[in-house]
């Protein structure tokens, strides 16, 4: 095939411009190389990753001092330090739950086993601004097929990490698998942590109110803002019952005066008949009746006390009831 007869060969400008242009990518190209020669993976993990609200508390200082002495866990980089403007860096997805229950300050440190560099898990300690605020969050998250802990009150293993509540703190420790090895560490990890924040448990009197029936394979969930989709429903402690074939969610929420608790009842009912729900009685206790579920809201003394989406009238009527029983003994 022959050149066309409008071609022509290139100008010494265009030879020595491409020139200069392969120059400059060879040299590119040799940079990049010696970058990578020097690379040092450890002066790299040494550098923290975030200090958005600070440096690390005196307290994780000295727990982390204690983890690479005496737990067998080298740390993987600095304290990663996060407040309420920049937990979304770090939890993209989650940070409302956590803002809405009273977050304060999250602290995050990487380690590996000192015998298994390639063995990591890591720490995160969200301080909460209180134990009600920390329980919040542990029981929104409440993961099924899980292992109970026995280091506090609240606390289980999963497959791949650990969940616990220690006061105004609430611990997550997540591993990079699931061996032995790192089931221990993570384990040892925790029992450091509550051993070093000698807090005492604050206690949860509501836990104590649902009844014990049916077959309930989770935890009493505390929901920080508006329970259920509903505006001012907050701080409601909730459990979910199943018997034979039906469903029901029992709540109670500790009000500061009967009146306000009579005023979100009706929010409650009022709410459901917004969507079309119809107005009923079950044994003379006032409900609300839509797609099949059964909506009910008491009060009794300063406790607004329920069900929700009950699938079955009688264990409906069955919770309230025990419900009322055990509000009645709460002093007003």
């Amino acid at each position: 095939m022959t050149a066309s007869k409008n071609s022509c060969p290139p100008n010494r400008r265009e030879t020595l411009l491409s020139a200069v242009v392969l120059m400059l990518l060879l040299t590119i190209a040799a940079g990049m190389l010696l970058l990578q020669a020097r690379f040092d993976p450890a002066a790299w993990q040494d550098r923290p990753q975030a200090a958005a609200a600070g440096d690390a508390s005196p307290e994780t200082q000295t727990a982390d001092d204690s983890a690479r002495a005496t737990l067998g866990l080298v740390p993987m980089s600095s304290v990663e330090v996060y407040d309420a403007v920049t937990l979304s860096d770090k939890i993209d997805g989650k940070a409302e739950l956590y803002l809405d229950a009273g977050f304060q300050r999250l602290e995050t440190r990487r380690f590996h086993l000192s015998d298994a560099p390639g063995s990591w898990l890591e720490r995160f300690v969200y301080t909460m601004a209180g134990h009600r605020s920390a329980y919040a969050v542990y029981s929104t998250q409440y993961r099924p097929d899980t292992i109970p802990v026995e280091l506090t009150g609240h606390g289980y293993r999963s497959a791949s990490g650990l969940f616990l509540v220690h006061g105004a703190w609430y611990l997550e420790i997540i591993a990079a698998d699931n061996s032995p090895p790192l089931q221990a560490a993570m384990t040892d990890l925790a029992a450091d942590f509550v051993n070093r924040h000698g807090q005492e448990e604050a206690a949860l009197p509501e836990l104590s109110w649902f009844p014990q029936m049916g077959t309930d394979p989770g935890v009493v969930v505390l929901t920080a803002r508006s329970a259920f989709g509903i505006e001012g429903l907050d701080w409601v402690f909730s459990r979910r019952y199943t018997r034979a074939a039906h469903e029901a969610t029992a709540f109670v929420l500790r009000c500061d005066s009967a009146k306000e608790a009579g005023k979100l009842a009706e929010r409650f009912h009022r709410h459901w008949r917004d969507y079309g729900g119809e107005e009923g009685t079950l044994q003379e206790i006032p409900m609300v009746v839509i797609m099949d579920y059964i909506e009910i809201a008491v009060v009794r003394n300063h406790i607004l006390l329920g069900v929700h989406e009950a699938t079955d009238r009688q264990l409906a009527h069955d919770l309230v009831t025990r419900l009322l029983a055990e509000a009645g003994r709460v002093a007003p």
